[in-house]
């Protein structure tokens, strides 16, 4: 079986975006996404983000889809390119966003791909995924931009 695109970003324009994804700003702290062309000439999803709260240290954007059954893939995988390291990725995926699994990765600079396993003993059904989440947790003051690009469930 071959990997299954989620996120055909090629096919996006600033208002399927807007639409598509919705900003979490929980705490105070302030988050933008927005399409940029990419290294590679692909379009990419670039995510701004000003980590303003002390207490509150991450901002991410969320993503609800009609419900699918992710039950066949083994991984749920995305590439992302960041201008610095010193934080932390967070990847979730779950049947709403509050009844989510997540798993999170110290960020590297440059293009990384970042994956978290669907294998693992999880209380959600993954026959029922409606949701998934890309989130950085930073030190307090930090201002920064990652760029994702293809969004994937993988064999």
């Amino acid at each position: 079986m071959p990997p299954r695109i989620l996120e055909d970003l090629e096919n996006y324009d600033n208002a399927r975006l807007a639409s598509a994804f919705r900003i979490n700003r929980n705490a105070g702290n302030d988050g933008k996404v927005s399409l940029v062309q990419g290294p590679q000439g692909r379009q990419e999803l670039a995510f701004e983000f000003n980590i303003l709260n002390h207490e509150e240290t991450y901002i991410g954007f969320d993503r609800g889809l009609p419900t699918q059954d992710w039950s066949s893939y083994s991984k749920l995988c995305l590439s992302v390119r960041s201008d610095r390291s010193d934080r932390k990725l967070v990847i979730q995926f779950g049947e709403t966003d509050t009844k989510i699994q997540k798993k999170e990765h110290p960020l590297d600079s440059g293009t990384n791909d970042y994956c978290i396993s669907l294998r693992d003993q999880y209380y959600i059904d993954l026959r029922l995924v409606s949701y998934y989440g890309v989130y950085v947790d930073a030190p307090p003051g930090r201002r920064g931009i990652i760029y994702i690009d293809n969004v994937r469930l993988t064999p």
